[in-house]
């Protein structure tokens, strides 16, 4: 049925992403920008073998994120790609390290100044 299609694809796509990092390792680095983002949905996959590959891709790209910082990317990306891993590479950095996220403005007049600790709260909350 659909509902079996879809979780073969999904399956699918965790299998493809845990073998790449299996067998490649290391050489993922300029791509793991663009692994890593679609891994995070996986991991709350209702199937347990999708959610168990993509925990394990997640955990064995995420130290790759520093021997992909300052290099250009592939050649063979597209310009959509390169889009997308710059944006997942901006929101990757905020989640790995809250003070690259910048400070939410409150939408209505507050007549108080946020300490610093609210301030990272509500900026937090913001991203999230």
């Amino acid at each position: 049925g659909e509902a079996d299609t879809a979780t073969g694809k999904r399956r699918g796509a965790a299998a493809v992403a845990s073998a790449l990092v299996t067998d490649l390792g290391p050489a993922l680095a300029p791509y793991c920008v663009l692994m890593l983002v679609p891994l995070m949905g996986r991991m709350s996959d209702p199937v347990p073998a999708v959610r168990e590959m993509a925990t394990k891709s997640f955990a064995s790209l995420v130290p790759l994120l520093p021997l992909a910082r300052g290099r250009g990317y592939p050649p063979e990306l597209s310009a959509e790609q390169v889009k997308r891993s710059e944006n997942d590479g901006a929101f990757l950095e905020a989640l790995l390290d809250n003070s690259k996220v910048e400070d939410f403005e409150l939408p209505f007049k507050c007549n108080r100044v946020l300490r610093p600790y609210q301030q990272e709260g509500v900026n937090w909350l913001a991203f999230l």
